[in-house]
């Protein structure tokens, strides 16, 4: 296994900032601020810039220097017709794979998180977005295509930025539960056709509300 580097740890650590939402669309990312926060040389972070450049994470302003990349509508739209096509691939594929206690544990996640969000409890955005990407991979691996969990994976990984906008509106983040609820309960009936219907509406209410906010 290949050494984890500076600059790998420096792009780690910058990356995840910008999929969370920490480090905001337009936000200034400075390199010697980046260098005294990480505690590298500014190499490294020149480094990580330039990978998170080639990922369209970041955009290099001439004379002004590095900014996060802005969540522009059309690429909104693109995401999600591509993930809505795949992730109803995932559904067609894992469903008979799929263990139903493994279904039954994401349930009661769910139903925990709606009654603690009954009793104003509030829910870290981290753990938010955590159980939602584990919920949306874990259907991806029962796919058993490697290739279709490697595509999701990246699409994944740029919905976060997303995510990290849309759940701090509470009233998606408690109907995004309601319709994980409504897949899981497909996916135990083996029902594909409502397995699918209850995806492509939880990922095209997630879009409607990411256009809102992009627009």
């Amino acid at each position: 296994m290949r050494p984890i580097t500076l600059r790998d740890m420096a792009y780690a650590k910058i990356r995840k900032k910008i999929l969370t939402g920490e480090y905001a669309p337009g936000h200034f990312l400075a390199e010697g601020a980046l260098a005294e926060e990480i505690g590298v040389s500014r190499t490294p972070i020149r480094e990580a810039l330039e990978r998170l450049r080639k990922e369209k994470l970041v955009r290099r302003v001439a004379g002004r220097g590095v900014f996060v990349s802005e969540i522009r509508v059309q690429d909104v739209r693109e995401l999600f017709e591509v993930r809505e096509a795949l992730e109803c691939l995932a559904i067609r594929l894992a469903i008979d794979f799929i263990p139903e206690d493994s279904l039954t544990e994401f349930q009661e996640t769910f139903l925990d998180i709606q009654a603690r969000e009954a009793n104003q409890e509030r829910i870290p955005l981290e753990t938010q977005i955590a159980v939602d990407r584990h919920f949306h991979e874990f259907i991806a691996h029962q796919s058993q295509n490697q290739l279709l969990i490697q595509f999701l994976g990246d699409i994944f990984n740029h919905n976060e930025r997303i995510m990290a906008l849309t759940t701090r509106i509470p009233t998606r983040f408690r109907a995004s539960c309601r319709e994980h609820l409504a897949i899981i309960e497909a996916l135990k009936n083996k029902d594909v056709a409502s397995a699918e219907g209850a995806m492509r509406s939880h990922i095209r209410a997630g879009r409607d509300q990411a256009l809102e906010i992009s627009s």
